[in-house]
């Protein structure tokens, strides 16, 4: 399994949750619930021909607490802002713990995250605080100063990733812009992982929402990356597939919504 066992979406459930789907579906588009985006991987690595008993899961996803609560604990990959910080020895460590099994595969999540609290972007009300909080607080740190520090390698990292003229204060195009970031920098090193096993790659924005509320996906690549290649094969419309079964997308874009017209 890639994903912990979470409840399922419940629409109407929790006080907050219907402005806060509105400001999701506004800014991000088509998402899932985080617990139905992993329940719907685990599917679509089966169906890919995956032994879900034989997957090493890595993640390149910010250290924030919040990123931890819905997907299963693997090899670290990410620094702040979900950017790769492991380099070339990180990603060859990574390869080494794969299954040398038949069926075996390394799944790899790649994503930026954002918090949203009702009709605001970047923030969000943290488990055991009573005032919200910056979400995610490195890439919006960044915002604020482009002074590169000897002392903050990843800090550095994240300011290198954002194209200010295009993000200006705009959260969801900061969110946006990180992860188009960190995808190109993990395509980069991906040969690594697929010098010793077929390589999934998940990537997308996790949407952190108020304590109480479901968190949120936003998916924008799910692809395979065989042995031995460096190709990315597109298959997210696999993924689609079993997060319509699942019926996991309770946030459909306008075009989604008018072809079920």
């Amino acid at each position: 399994m890639v994903c912990l066992p979470a409840a399922g979406f419940v629409e109407g459930a929790v006080p907050g949750l219907e402005v806060t789907l509105e400001t999701i579906k506004r800014r991000f588009g088509a998402c899932a619930s985080a617990g139905a985006a992993g329940r719907a991987v685990d599917e679509a690595l089966s169906a890919l021909g995956f032994d879900l008993e034989k997957v090493l899961v890595a993640n390149s996803t910010c250290p924030d607490e919040l990123n931890r609560w819905e997907w299963a604990s693997g090899f670290n990959l990410g620094g702040l802002g979900g950017i790769p910080a492991v380099g070339k020895t990180g990603f060859k460590a990574c390869a080494s713990h794969a299954s040398s099994d038949e069926n075996a595969v390394i799944f790899v999540f790649c994503a930026s995250h954002v918090g949203v609290d009702g009709n605001d972007l970047g923030t969000v009300l943290r488990p055991k605080q009573s005032k919200r909080t910056t979400c995610c607080g490195a890439a919006i740190g960044s915002l604020k100063c482009d002074i590169l520090n000897d002392d903050d390698a990843q800090m550095n990292e994240v300011k290198l990733s954002i194209d200010r003229a295009r993000v200006g204060d705009d959260q969801a195009l900061l969110a946006e812009g990180v992860y188009e970031y960190s995808y190109r920098k993990l395509a980069h090193n991906i040969r690594y992982l697929s010098e010793v096993a077929p390589v999934v790659v998940l990537g997308g924005i996790q949407i952190n929402t108020n304590v109480g509320l479901p968190d949120f996906f936003a998916p924008r690549a799910f692809v395979l990356i065989d042995k031995g290649s460096d190709a990315a094969l597109p298959f997210q419309d696999k993924l689609e597939v079993y997060l319509d079964k699942l019926n996991a997308s309770p946030i459909k874009d306008d075009e989604a919504s008018q072809d079920e017209d």
